[in-house]
């Protein structure tokens, strides 16, 4: 699916069953073109799901459709403080299918992985389509620049957009608002406050049974229950070099190369010469046997020697 496949899956996701939304752009090419009886109304300008630009939509109306309902179910009008991204999430939709499963049905979910591997952006990802299930909303903690553990619970409040109880601590003002909230809570950037994390999460859990914990961390955080998840690199066909273009291109690692290359070349087009250059690295050739790497060290001492001089 391309950029915009992606993007009309995202359109549709906010609205009702039986509605009928377009973007501005169709809104643009059909409205001098409409039938009679069929009319384009301004829903105003919305956040889709993929965290990008956000898109004015319009709803298509008919005498013979229905027409009574509700507001459209974007960023706007669902409780959640996900930030907007300046770049397009590119496929990972294999993974994101997993995470969404699994947030079904486990309540401590961590991605772990190497630095720079993917896991904030595909949390992200997975926490914007995670909130029809989460009536309570969607909330993002960001912890990169947090530094003393201690601040854990009120780096947590602010993200909720709550204010502290006077004569409370402020695990308890989390748990007074969370008690019997279906929420889901993303901890970003775990991996230097572990501990602080794995305490808040475990607690949390215990006192809120309706709350998810979705978690970011090159490692588990190490609670009971918590199910790690190891996120993988992205698809590349394993005869890159050999691949035709077009399969090469479809593959997400290629794709989201050349989302980023447009950004900063907006004329970039893909062809086979960055065939090479995007395959993937040859494997390693297997280590000599103890036997061979001993001859050959042998040999290499004897080829060292310096030759007998004569007198």
């Amino acid at each position: 699916m391309g950029k915009r496949g992606r993007r009309f899956t995202r359109l549709r996701a906010i609205a009702h069953g039986g509605q009928v939304v377009v973007s501005q752009a169709t809104h643009d090419l059909v409205l001098d073109r409409l039938p009679s009886g069929v009319a384009l109304s301004d829903l105003g300008v919305h956040h889709l799901r993929d965290l990008g630009r956000p898109e004015h939509v319009f709803g298509l109306s008919h005498p013979d459709l229905p027409s009574d309902f509700g507001p459209l179910r974007s960023l706007d009008d669902l409780p959640n403080n996900l930030p907007s991204e300046l770049t397009s999430f590119v496929g990972r939709a294999d993974e994101l299918a997993q995470i969404g499963e699994l947030l079904g049905r486990v309540r401590l979910l961590t991605l772990t992985g190497a630095g720079g591997c993917g896991k904030t952006r595909l949390a992200l990802q997975a926490a914007a389509d995670a909130l029809d299930a989460h009536p309570a909303g969607v909330w993002w903690v960001e912890l990169s620049r947090l530094e003393d553990p201690a601040l854990l619970p009120a780096t947590m409040i602010g993200a909720l957009n709550l204010h502290e109880l006077p004569g409370w601590e402020p695990f308890d003002t989390l748990v007074e608002h969370l008690r019997q909230r279906a929420a889901l809570v993303v901890f970003d950037n775990c991996e230097h406050l572990l501990a602080a994390c794995a305490e808040l999460a475990d607690a949390l859990l215990h006192s809120c049974p309706s709350l998810t914990i979705l978690a970011t961390s090159r490692a588990p955080l190490g609670v009971h229950g918590e199910t790690a998840w190891r996120v993988p690199s992205m698809s590349l066909p394993a005869e890159a070099g050999h691949e035709p273009i077009e399969t090469l291109a479809r593959s997400d690692a290629v794709r989201l190369f050349t989302d980023r290359a447009i950004q900063v070349r907006a004329n970039f087009t893909l062809t086979a010469t960055y065939q090479a250059p995007l395959a993937p690295p040859s494997p390693l050739p297997p280590p000599p046997s103890p036997s061979t790497a001993a001859a050959c060290s042998k040999g290499s001492r004897i080829r060292s020697r310096p030759p007998a001089t004569t007198r």
